[in-house]
């Protein structure tokens, strides 16, 4: 009996040392078990961290991507509408050339005009001159009838011949008049009209110059665009620009070439 006593005893004392450790254990265990919960908490807590954050950085991205669309689209149009200025712009350049040339050829004839409108006062002046004449010339003067001479006599041979002398020259005088007068009409008139073209093609210049500094300010706005995309993107867009262009040349021929054989 003692001796199953002791050896009850000896399993209890074994039963007590195996509970023991497998309660330190069990609490070394609870306590991992509590670590790996509190990091499984702190790996949560970072990974909803990370999950806004790539959100964030998914709204950013998307917010980026739209502006850069809105900026491509903007530069496309501006693009198109700076090639569209541009030839505006040269066929404005030669407009301008061919008025200010014909502006050059009109102010030619005008200064022409003006000196014939001066020679023609010099032929008044000279014209004058000559009514001058005929007062003082002695051909021109009636002379006194002489102390043995005829009424008749006189009025034959010295009165009538110098009344047909002055109507002759009266008439040729007023031919000439009425010639200048007309010149002096119509020279007026052409400067009159060349006058107005004058005002006309200045006013033409002024609105092209206008125009010219207009297309100056958004060549500037295609600028900043150019600096605020990239060199290496506004590139690309305009090599896309070309080949969408290409490609579009390309199947409007090839259809035109399907159309005309299937009308055969």
């Amino acid at each position: 009996l003692d001796y199953e006593k002791q050896e009850r005893v000896k399993e209890v004392a074994e039963l007590d040392s195996q509970l023991a450790q497998s309660e330190i254990a069990l609490q070394t265990a609870s306590k991992m078990v509590d670590s790996q919960l509190a990091r499984a908490e702190e790996l949560a807590e970072m990974g909803d961290k990370f999950q806004r954050q790539n959100e964030e950085i998914k709204a950013d991205n998307a917010e980026l991507e739209k502006t850069y669309v809105d900026t491509k689209q903007s530069y496309n149009s501006l693009l198109a509408k700076n090639s569209q200025l541009i030839f505006e712009n040269e066929d404005l350049e030669q407009e301008k050339e061919r008025r200010l040339s014909g502006n050059r050829e009109l102010e030619k004839q005008q200064q022409k005009l003006q000196k014939e409108l001066e020679a023609m006062a010099g032929s008044k002046v000279a014209l004058e001159r000559n009514v001058r004449a005929y007062d003082e010339e002695k051909q021109w003067q009636l002379p006194e009838p002489g102390v043995m001479q005829s009424a008749k006599s006189y009025r034959e041979k010295v009165a009538l011949p110098l009344i047909t002398r002055l109507k002759e020259l009266v008439k040729s005088l007023t031919i000439k008049c009425v010639g200048l007068m007309e010149q002096v009409k119509k020279l007026t008139a052409k400067v009159n009209q060349q006058g107005e073209d004058i005002a006309w093609y200045k006013n033409k210049i002024k609105e092209q110059n206008s125009t010219m500094e207009h297309l100056q300010e958004k060549a500037e706005d295609l600028e900043r665009v150019k600096q605020y995309v990239g060199a290496d993107k506004i590139q690309d867009i305009i090599d896309n620009v070309k080949e969408a262009e290409r490609l579009q040349a390309e199947q409007k021929r090839l259809q035109r070439s399907y159309q005309n054989r299937m009308s055969r």
